[in-house]
């Protein structure tokens, strides 16, 4: 967890001076700056946002939350910076409870569609970006909403989740922000395609060379 932890930090990085990065770890966002919680030692996601805040290289970042478990440990580590913001959408009758207070919560019930999933999503995402005019995205690309997952009670498909890990993407690159996109929780023998579909998606759209993938010579 602890190469993970670096690995957001990097990838944070490397999004700052590409555009787009991923880290195929990290996304640890039920631990928070004084505990580990819920399989999560490290509050990476704060980690990198302080490091590079501390740096000077942002002055605002989003944390977008789409894990099925509410992010917890970053809602409150981040609580006391006024530079940081979470928008998080979560299934409401999961663990953790209660629940911490966050910028941008939006509860989902267990048994919405793929499509009002994606429209929730689409909607709220652009919201918080138009308030919160971000340096940069940290979004933590939780495979569990997938209906299989024996931890959650979401019903999305593998097509659902390619789509809105695309639609994140889009949505923060078309306004020019630079992403951090880190995998986090997921629970189900497809969760390896899940985010396998996510970045192809996102490969497919976006040049490689930005997205942190190293090129030849």
């Amino acid at each position: 967890m602890r190469y993970a932890t670096g690995g957001t930090v990097l990838a944070c990085r490397m999004a700052l001076d590409s555009g787009l990065a991923i880290n195929l770890a990290g996304g640890y966002h039920h631990a928070a700056s004084d505990r580990g919680e819920g399989f999560c030692a490290y509050a990476d996601i704060p980690i990198a946002a302080a490091a590079l805040h501390a740096e000077g290289r942002v002055e605002r970042v989003l944390v977008v939350d789409l894990d099925a478990h509410q992010g917890n440990g970053i809602a409150a580590t981040i609580r006391p910076w006024p530079w940081a913001s979470i928008l998080d959408v979560y299934e409401d009758d999961l663990y953790p409870n209660p629940k911490e207070p966050e910028d941008y919560p939006i509860p989902i019930a267990w048994d919405i569609t793929g499509p009002e999933y994606l429209e929730t999503v689409d909607v709220a995402l652009a919201n918080a970006l138009d308030a919160v005019r971000p340096d940069l995205v940290i979004y933590n690309a939780g495979s569990d909403p997938y209906f299989e997952d024996p931890l959650t009670n979401l019903g999305l498909s593998r097509n659902d989740l390619a789509d809105r890990d695309l639609m994140v993407a889009t949505h923060v690159r078309e306004r020019g922000i630079p992403l951090a996109m880190v995998l986090s929780g997921g629970y189900a023998r497809e969760s390896w395609r899940i985010h396998t579909d996510g970045i192809e998606a996102i490969l497919a759209r976006f040049d490689r060379a930005a997205v942190g993938e190293p090129t030849s010579r």
